[in-house]
């Protein structure tokens, strides 16, 4: 068993370490806080200040070059699930792949970029029967993530959809 002075001593480091992870947090925070204010800023040319009081952006111990941090656009629809090549998820896969390319393409970034986020959705049998298609895209000068996803439609769409569609209409209004 701990006598009295043992859970003293221990309530004393805990209070230590609390206060010491307390002033990190503060000082994160107060970094941040340049950050954020930098980063909204008008650049500056070198050597011409146009605030005498603003403190300069903080900059990594390791480089004397100020690098300003654009923080990334957040992604505001959840990442679709994979798509291994099942027929029957086909549609519902692409609709939530095409809304997640429309809707958070700044997230994503470049069209390069969301080339190879669809490409990485992708698994087994699907992401198997279009390497080389996307091999070929990624090289391109100005991917588009719009005909991989054209690709997929050949391999795993229904074909005959339009007709489907069509007849269920005449039944419809019949």
């Amino acid at each position: 068993m701990s006598s009295p002075g043992d859970t003293n001593m221990t309530t004393n480091d805990s209070n230590q370490l609390l206060q010491s992870l307390l002033q990190r947090l503060e000082d994160m925070s107060t970094r941040m806080e340049r950050l954020e204010a930098s980063s909204h800023e008008p650049p500056q040319t070198p050597g011409h200040n146009t605030d005498a009081t603003t403190d300069p952006t903080p900059t990594s111990e390791t480089s004397n070059t100020s690098v300003p941090i654009i923080p990334k656009p957040r992604h505001s629809l959840p990442h679709p699930p994979t798509f291994g090549g099942n027929k029957s998820q086909w549609r519902g896969w692409k609709l939530e792949m095409e809304g997640k390319i429309e809707e958070d393409a700044q997230a994503i970034g470049s069209l390069k970029a969301q080339l190879r986020y669809v490409y990485m959705r992708l698994d087994g049998a699907a992401k198997t029967n279009v390497t080389t298609y996307y091999e070929i895209q990624v090289k391109e000068e100005s991917p588009n993530p719009f005909k991989l996803l054209d690709r997929l439609e050949l391999l795993y769409g229904e074909r005959n959809q339009k007709e489907k569609s069509y007849v269920i209409t005449i039944h419809k209004v019949a």
